[in-house]
């Protein structure tokens, strides 16, 4: 799954994506051809009706001849209207149309990129942030796109047939309509600054409102256990009045936009009724003319409100769009580097393992320190060392969830470094021991993994005795993050969701800590028949897991301070043997 090249490519400097509006260029021809068809009906509306009213003021032996004529015009202005509304409704849906599907490859990217970000991306920005920016940013981007094209191209084509003919009536009302036009459009600008600081206020702030309920929703279990309701209430409260005062401010600038527009258009209909009397007076323009102009003020005014109001919104997808660019560019920085040539669905790597001095630090903090070690394929690696020694770290390098410098670690013998990150992960089965588990049954949890064997792999896990227990087996809904499992009983899901992908790879990051000594023993033993043809690396502190692997590592600050087999380390009595005896009865039992 990657980003189209057209997405990938771009430079994310928050630059406005109006490429995204060139690639449609087909949609957004029809739309504009439909877009002056509507305009030029709508605009010969008034001409019309002018020459009916022309027709009225005949008498004398022309009075009837213009009563058959006016009726012609009434049927005229009659179909001019019904083509007006057709075409304007097909023009609409073709440019509104645009704007949802710029909205929607952009969102799909957007979700493509978040998927294949790594761990650090989304420790800086927040869940309710990214949700509000895949939600609101977006929907404000997809409206400027879309109403974009309509209400500039409205303005354009509107003013490019109905100047030319008031111009043919009367030059001097026709400066007098065209002086007044504008003032919308610079009250719209005058006001458009403090909008558009306001609106990115507000989108903050939702963003930040968004992560404040995801955060409580999520940590529930934590606010009932240390009655922390009333606190969380009140956190909320504060955060929902900031979030409300906002709010209040930038509607209130915008509700002053809606008077001045009922004000300015008042004006300029009396200024303009003003003027044609008096040139009616003056016998340079008819009745007909005067009637004609006041319809045009009114069709050439709608467009000009709407650029108005196109700046408002202009205001908001702007910022959106800043927001949103900000996730693409940040994604991209911070996402492991695809720079192998091998596509993703080529061979899975083998299960041989190879640090070379491997090293990877977090600004100027090391991580890892010059870790090297290999292992043949098949072998059952045991990793072990107290809290922040960097095993997780390790962990992350192998899977490709961080960087790794080049020449430093291998797998089946390729650089990490130079492999396609999704041939890297798809030799990897990954069993965590923060385990996230679907709103969906256990089956469907543990189907995720691949196509092994579903029965096997559930036994391998030690679930059978606990599936016996649950209502509808594996079938049983287990609910968000899987709340109605106890946290042993997660664990081995995800145990089985790993050893269902049938990877050349295993690896378990304390999978098991959550489970009973007695537990631990009886699926690790389930496990070695899984484990036969399979390279497996064990995270783990506990003597009842690591006593049954090939090798152990120990990570001290980073570094290997140990190797060498469980009993090897147990008799030289050092760091290993003191961890052990610090990790409960099982390491203790193990030790003497």
């Amino acid at each position: 799954m990657t980003l189209p090249p057209h997405i990938a490519g771009q430079k994310w400097d928050g630059l406005f994506p109006f490429q995204l509006l060139w690639r449609r260029w087909g949609l957004l021809t029809l739309g504009l051809t439909l877009l002056v068809i509507t305009n030029a009906l709508a605009q010969a509306v008034p001409w019309t009706i002018k020459r009916a009213i022309e027709a009225i003021q005949l008498d004398g032996e022309g009075a009837r001849s213009s009563l058959r004529t006016l009726g012609g015009y009434c049927v005229a202005i009659a179909l001019l209207s019904v083509g007006k509304v057709t075409a304007r409704s097909f023009c609409r849906s073709q440019l509104f149309a645009l704007g949802r599907a710029i909205e929607f490859e952009l969102r799909n990217s957007l979700f493509t990129l978040l998927l294949q970000a790594p761990a650090k991306f989304f420790r800086r920005f927040r869940t309710g942030e990214l949700m509000s920016r895949l939600t609101h940013d977006l929907a404000a981007v997809g409206n400027v796109m879309g109403n974009g094209p309509l209400f500039v191209g409205n303005m354009i084509v509107s003013y490019g047939i109905a100047i030319p003919l008031m111009l043919h009536i009367d030059p001097l009302l026709t400066s007098v309509v065209l002086i007044t036009l504008p003032l919308p459009i610079i009250t719209y600008r005058l006001l458009g600054t403090r909008i558009d600081s306001l609106a990115r206020k507000v989108q903050d702030e939702l963003g930040r409102l968004g992560g404040v309920l995801q955060e409580d929703f999520a940590g529930i279990g934590v606010i009932k256990s240390y009655a922390l309701e009333q606190t969380r209430t009140a956190h909320f409260a504060q955060q929902s009045e900031h979030f409300l005062a906002l709010s209040m401010k930038l509607a209130r600038t915008r509700a002053l936009l809606n008077p001045i527009m009922i004000a300015l258009g008042g004006l300029s209909t009396v200024w303009v009724l003003a003027v044609g009397g008096w040139r009616y007076a003056q016998g340079a323009v008819s009745l007909g003319d005067i009637i004609a102009f006041n319809i045009w003020l009114g069709t050439l005014g709608a467009p000009a409100y709407s650029i108005g109001w196109m700046f408002s919104n202009w205001q908001r997808g702007k910022s959106g769009w800043g927001r949103v660019s900000e996730l693409f560019a940040a994604g991209m920085e911070m996402s492991p580097k695809d720079t192998g040539t091998e596509p993703s669905s080529a061979s899975a790597l083998k299960g041989t393992i190879e640090a070379r001095g491997l090293t990877i630090q977090a600004g100027e903090f090391p991580l890892l320190k010059d870790i090297s070690f290999s292992i043949s394929e098949g072998t059952v690696l045991g990793i072990a060392g107290p809290v922040g020694s960097g095993k997780s770290t390790l962990v992350e390098a192998l899977l490709r969830l961080i960087d790794v410098p080049e020449g430093t670690l291998f797998i089946g013998g390729e650089d990490v470094a130079r492999t396609d990150v999704q041939r890297v992960r798809g030799s990897i089965a990954y069993a965590p021991q923060d385990v996230f588990l679907f709103s969906a049954s256990i089956r469907a949890n543990i189907a995720l993994g691949g196509m092994g064997n579903l029965e096997q792999s559930v036994a391998a896990a030690g679930l059978l005795p606990d599936l016996s227990q649950l209502p509808q087996g594996l079938d049983t809904e287990i609910g968000e993050r899987g709340i109605t499992l106890s946290g042993g009983q997660r664990q081995r899901v995800a145990l089985a969701r790993a050893l269902m992908a049938r990877t050349s790879i295993l690896v378990l990051d304390d999978t098991l800590s959550a489970v009973d000594v007695q537990t631990e023993r009886a699926v690790l033993d389930a496990l070695r028949e899984q484990m036969n043809d399979r390279t497996v690396i064990l995270v783990s502190n506990r003597a009842a897991a690591l006593q049954r692997v090939d090798r152990v590592i120990l990570l001290e600050a980073g570094r290997i301070a140990e190797e060498g087999t469980h009993d090897e380390l147990l008799r030289r009595n050092g760091a290993y043997a003191r961890l052990l005896q610090h990790t409960g009865p099982s390491g203790q039992g193990a030790a003497a």
